[in-house]
């Protein structure tokens, strides 16, 4: 039996012709996935959702779906939940649909395959948009296992237990983790090695940032078991990963299920958990006729049956079923693998039995270690799949699952969020124009480019001789990288520029703060390997930008690191994108010298000058002053220096060469002379001085400019430092 069902498997994983040229073609028809996106993870019964409702867990997800998507509501006709425990699931998906927004033409139903729920919906969806019943709709996967629900409350009928298959189907997943543990042979030690990997990978992938993109805040009230009291909480990370497991540590867990075995156990199976994913899908032509950018293309899914007993398996049928439909080779064509960990147990049994190599599944860890909230696996898997394969550049993603009673699913995906979109007449972010003079991306309703940048038609940029040009962040990406350098000095303040240099040239700060990360200033180029590298520092708590000649690409850095991005209150009007969401900007409001700790120890001190909002910022004795002051050549003299000697200057137009007057030089030393500093960082590379003496040069400087401007009194001159 167990020969003969090998030999069927391996049957379909060697086909004789690949399809990947058949399924890579763009047809105006296919269906596409335009956003895909989920809540945290968090514990059943203890976590940061166990007392929020599954109705309210819908609601949130499917208002952020509409608010992420910028789609019309109007657009969207159907909305499928899938849900394992909540038997009212039908009434929640009607009713939480028409509150988050979407009318009342789009319909809504919901779908019950056990695990598979999340993927059965997407498939739902899509098989309506192929067959042309509707152009757009919502698959959302969710479930609340804090709120219980999915277990049989009485056996079946008398003759339906008279079939032991049927009789098998009431058997405890616990039970069948076991059955396949002992009928295959999956010995406690690789189910543990196999479950400490699964940690590791989400503790990496969860360090490094890798799950942000994915991932929605969500708002919600949590109660104090004790004291019964409600507090609002903002939840951001999955909460399964435990930070340190080893194989060591697994292996000390007792047995979950002794009734039935000894391999299975609280460390090696799925956690419960409370969590929601939803997928937005569409044809390609609606996608591009609504300006959606499409992340992947849905080629298909497929369902197989498995004996109830040992339901694991159910992806070791699935997937080569599927494969086989496209004429697909596991090995050679599939690039990325979500394969659902209810259970080690089924997990090593079909790595082992497919020859799934190891390093394309579940790169981020899987449900040991994320969790597996029934009904939003199988949505969950795909956004999380979708966010590797755009990190690692990969095309072919494979997601799949077991199912409760004897079952396996599998969906297979195309991934387009990195290949060439010059055919496509989308107009997604990252085809949104950018200034080549100063970096500044504007917003663009059909892809055209401004007539001009109001950046540098301003007196204090300009425009280049050659005239006004345009490209974007995805030309950027291939013609640019960037150099990461770390301080002489400190060992916790980094910097990076454009290589080669692109637009104005300035550098971006990373100040690795007792408190956090804090990114002064901005520039276009962001890319995968710059969102990595920053993460890999922990990430950023805080953006400070000194004046709109940085805002740059300031969404994109918003939506890599959705951290508050500072800046002065009286320069708003010099955005060119219109913020995503209305906590982007801490704005920064008040008079020269008013200053907001972003951080402990951090400060942005507004200045004005180069521009009436424009900041400085200062930490342990270095203030980092971008073009709000500028350093001059003469600041590098050697000791000792020649008396007379400015260090810097003062410009209301750097490339122009207009000096600010002494009203405004006054006003910047007022702001900043209550702070201690002896060194200074300036916008270019190079712009370093360090000199216990350098607040009196900063001064001096103010002096000598203000006199070079013919002003023989002012109060200014009168200034001194002790």
């Amino acid at each position: 039996m167990a020969s003969e069902r090998l030999n069927s498997i391996l049957s379909h994983l060697s086909p004789s012709k690949s399809g990947l040229s058949a399924i890579t073609q763009k047809n105006p028809d296919d269906v596409v996935i335009t956003l895909a996106i989920r809540t945290p993870l968090t514990k059943g019964f203890k976590g940061g959702m166990k007392d929020t409702p599954l109705d309210y867990i819908v609601y949130t997800l499917l208002k952020e779906v509409l608010e992420k998507s910028n789609i019309d509501p109007q657009m969207v006709e159907d909305v499928c939940l899938g849900n394992v425990s909540n038997g009212k699931a039908a009434y929640i998906a009607r009713a939480a649909s028409l509150a988050a927004g979407y009318p009342t033409t789009a319909a809504a139903s919901s779908v019950n395959r056990f695990c598979s729920s999340g993927l059965k919906a997407v498939q739902d969806v899509a098989n309506q948009i192929s067959m042309g019943s509707i152009d757009c709709g919502v698959a959302i996967g969710a479930e609340s296992m804090s709120a219980g629900g999915d277990r049989l409350e009485k056996p079946f009928h008398e003759s339906v237990l008279q079939d032991q298959n049927a009789k098998d189907c009431m058997q405890p997943m616990g039970q069948t983790s076991e059955n396949v543990g002992k009928d295959f042979d999956i010995s406690r030690e690789a189910q543990d090695r196999f479950a400490a990997e699964s940690y590791q990978r989400a503790e990496r992938a969860q360090k490094a940032g890798w799950f942000d993109d994915e991932i929605v805040p969500f708002k919600t009230k949590i109660k104090d078991p004790k004291t019964g009291e409600e507090k609002d909480v903002i939840l951001t990370k999955d909460e399964g990963p435990r930070y340190g497991t080893t194989f060591d540590s697994l292996s000390k867990i007792r047995p979950a299920f002794p009734d039935y075995g000894d391999k299975s156990t609280g460390g090696n199976s799925s956690q419960v958990t409370d969590g929601a994913a939803a997928v937005l899908l569409m044809k390609r032509s609606k996608a591009i006729e609504m300006h959606q950018p499409i992340l992947a293309k849905f080629c298909g899914a497929t369902v197989a049956g498995v004996a109830p007993r040992i339901m694991g398996i159910g992806p070791s049928l699935a997937i080569p079923k599927l494969l086989g439909k496209f004429n697909l080779d596991l090995k050679n064509d599939i690039d990325i693998i979500e394969l659902n960990e209810a259970f080690a147990s089924m997990a090593v049994y079909c790595t082992n039995v497919l020859g799934i190599d190891p390093a394309k599944m579940n790169v981020r860890g899987g449900a040991i270690a994320l969790g597996h909230p029934l009904g939003a696996t199988g949505a969950r898997q795909i956004c999380t799949g979708l966010s590797e394969c755009r990190r690692q550049k990969k095309k072919i993603l494979l997601t799949s699952m077991c199912i409760g009673t004897g079952q396996g699913m599998a969906g297979l995906f195309v991934n387009e969020q990195l290949l060439d979109r010059t055919n496509l007449n989308i107009m997604s972010e990252h085809e949104l124009p950018i200034c080549t003079a100063c970096g500044s991306q504007f917003d663009s309703e059909n892809g055209t480019e401004p007539l001009n940048c109001k950046i540098c038609d301003d007196p204090r940029q300009f425009v280049p001789p050659s005239g006004q040009s345009w490209t974007t962040l995805s030309k950027i990406q291939r013609a640019h990288g960037h150099s990461l350098e770390q301080d002489e000095v400190d060992d916790r303040v980094w910097w990076f520029q454009a290589e080669p240099k692109f637009a104005i040239g300035q550098r971006v700060f990373l100040l690795l703060t007792p408190a956090g990360n804090v990114l002064w200033d901005m520039i276009a180029v962001l890319d995968d390997a710059t969102i990595e590298e920053i993460n890999r520092l922990g990430g950023l708590k805080a953006i400070v930008i000194s004046h709109p000649h940085y805002y740059t690409t300031y969404v994109e850095w918003w939506k890599a690191f959705k951290c508050p991005i500072y800046v002065g209150a009286d320069d708003q009007g010099w955005v060119c994108r219109r913020p995503p969401s209305e906590d982007v900007f801490h704005l920064i409001d008040g008079p020269a010298g008013t200053t907001v700790e972003v951080l402990p120890g951090v400060t942005a001190i507004k200045t004005g000058g180069h521009f009436p909002g424009s900041l400085v910022l200062h930490w342990e004795k270095k203030l980092f002053i971008a073009d709000t002051i500028v350093t001059v050549p003469s600041a590098y003299t050697p000791h000792p220096r020649p008396p007379g000697q400015t260090s810097f200057v003062f410009q209301w137009s750097i490339p122009n060469a207009i000096p600010l007057p002494p009203d405004d030089i006054f006003r910047i030393w007022q702001a900043i002379e209550p702070f201690d500093f002896n060194t200074t960082h300036g916008a270019f590379a190079g712009m370093e001085i360090r000199d216990k003496g350098l607040k009196r040069r900063m001064l001096e400087s103010m002096q000598i400019q203000v006199r070079g401007e013919g002003w023989k009194k002012h109060a200014i001159l009168e200034q001194t430092v002790d």
